[in-house]
């Protein structure tokens, strides 16, 4: 039986039975999910700098951040009074250079072994003893075969994220990165691409090969940011796509409330405002009438500055429902902000026959079980309040409009 992409992972060149049982423990179960593995940061290598270039540069001036590899060479913990620094000595084949640091120690003393290889990255200084030196630098330790085939190609070279079972079963940096380059190298034709051929040359994107290909093993690093960028595409792609398709099916499918609208009512509310209605105003009010007047369900998103006039649009819509014998509610991210907004409100329409309540955690027992019967009973009103209005007691039975103020600040549920 031939291997294909859809097959157990144990099957792939230098897998096997025990290290397929490690890599099914975090989800890669085919070769398919070892291709979506994706590494979570690259060390380019096209940038690494020898000791030698290294201290040139910084002679001339330079005070940027370089990338050096080299072997270590001793470990010292020096101590001054009840401080203590920690320095490595390493070289590469043009000369020695030492990393130091101040904070951490333990964990640096016991990542640091005489022989290892590592790739450095930080700023470099020449101390006054003239040693070639980096402060608290970032690293990533190299297998000696790693460093060898590496060093001088030029190549972008991706690292994954190893968890401890990985590395008890000798499955760590290199060995993974070797499997994942088998996987791409004989595998990837077999990927099926999924975005449309027209949504891919509208937006100049990568095919899935490719991306694929380059994620893992980027040529350059303007390939790696295509691919990237492609994956972001796809993600928000479908995203919008389920929503857009939700929306249709919500739109087409759930019956929506056909809202009467009482012309005199709302034109003596518009009367006792002690200013006029801006045309942004007048035209978002237009699209929402259209709206509640429709039989499909209403979603607005209502943008605008604040002192823009969003509140006043959205007490229109409520009066709308409430004169359609319906409840409305608003609900705010906090008490203080509710009980604005319960106050404004109440100004606004104190000449109006329309009950205003409002509802938020920091009340009384038996207040808020006064207005959780209203609400029970389906009693027209505008009900105005916090996550309380959400809270199980609240069993709103004639709901008719809900407006979300600030809803960025309630999160995703």
């Amino acid at each position: 039986m031939s291997t294909t992409i859809d097959s157990s992972i144990q099957y792939l060149k230098n897998v096997g039975p025990k290290k397929a049982a490690i890599l099914s423990s975090i989800g890669i179960n085919n070769i398919n999910d070892l291709l979506y593995f994706f590494p979570y940061r690259y060390l380019d290598r096209s940038t690494i700098l020898d000791s030698s270039r290294v201290v040139n540069f910084v002679a001339a001036g330079f005070n940027g951040e370089v990338t050096i590899i080299g072997k270590v060479v001793d470990t010292e913990e020096i101590h001054y009074g009840r401080k203590s620094i920690f320095k490595v000595s390493m070289k590469d084949s043009k000369g020695f250079f030492e990393c130091v640091w101040f904070r951490s120690i333990k964990y640096f003393r016991d990542r640091f072994k005489p022989d290892e290889y590592y790739a450095v990255s930080a700023k470099p200084v020449i101390t006054k003893y003239g040693h070639l030196q980096f402060t608290h630098p970032d690293f990533d330790k190299l297998s000696s075969e790693e460093s060898e085939d590496f060093l001088h190609t030029g190549k972008i070279i991706p690292f994954y994220k190893i968890p401890e079972k990985f590395k008890k079963a000798n499955l760590g940096e290199l060995s993974l990165r070797r499997l994942i380059f088998h996987a791409v190298t004989d595998y990837k034709d077999q990927i099926k691409e999924t975005l449309p051929d027209h949504i891919i040359e509208k937006n100049n994107l990568l095919n899935i090969r490719s991306t694929i290909a380059n994620k893992h093993f980027p040529e350059n690093t303007e390939l790696l940011q295509r691919a990237e960028h492609r994956l972001k595409f796809e993600e928000l792609f479908y995203i919008e796509s389920l929503i857009a398709l939700k929306k249709y099916n919500y739109r087409s499918k759930v019956p929506g409330i056909s809202y009467e609208l009482d012309k005199k009512l709302l034109k003596q509310f518009l009367d006792s405002l002690p200013f006029q209605l801006t045309n942004a105003q007048t035209k978002v009010l237009h699209q929402i009438r259209l709206d509640m007047e429709s039989d499909k369900p209403m979603n607005r998103l209502l943008q605008g500055d604040v002192g823009s006039g969003k509140t006043v649009v959205a007490v229109i819509a409520m009066i709308i429902a409430v004169s359609n014998n319906k409840q409305a509610a608003l609900m705010a991210p906090t008490e203080i902000l509710a009980i604005q907004h319960y106050e404004n409100i109440q100004n606004m329409l104190s000449n109006f026959p329309i009950e205003i309540e409002l509802l938020v955690g920091g009340q009384k027992t038996k207040e808020k079980s006064k207005i959780h019967s209203k609400i029970r009973e389906g009693k027209p009103g505008i009900y105005i309040g916090t996550h309380a209005l959400i809270e199980d007691k609240s069993e709103f039975t004639n709901l008719g409009l809900v407006i979300i103020d600030e809803q960025h600040r309630f999160g995703v549920a």
